[in-house]
């Protein structure tokens, strides 16, 4: 398996880790490093194209950090991802 080094936009991550709706998320997309949105509004990627990248594997689901005052489920803190810790949470 090859690595490479992906542009991150930090600030945009720091908003995907603590933006919370029950509608839409967002997703890192491992070929570009974009933070792209599906709000339910005024979508980046129609909902075909986010199960299209998700199996791919083009994307990944970026699971927003529970509040401060909670932050045991936060996955910025479990090892299962290489990303560093946001600071959000």
């Amino acid at each position: 398996m090859s690595h490479k080094s992906l542009p991150i936009d930090w600030n945009e991550l720091e908003f995907a880790l603590t933006w919370h709706s029950d509608e839409g998320g967002h997703y890192l997309d491992v070929t570009s490093g974009q933070i792209v949105a599906f709000t339910g509004l005024d979508d980046e990627l129609a909902e075909g194209e986010i199960d299209a990248g998700l199996e791919e594997g083009r994307l990944i689901p970026i699971e927003p950090c529970r509040p401060r005052s909670s932050t045991a489920g936060c996955p910025s803190s479990q090892p299962r991802s290489p990303m560093p810790r946001c600071g959000a949470c």
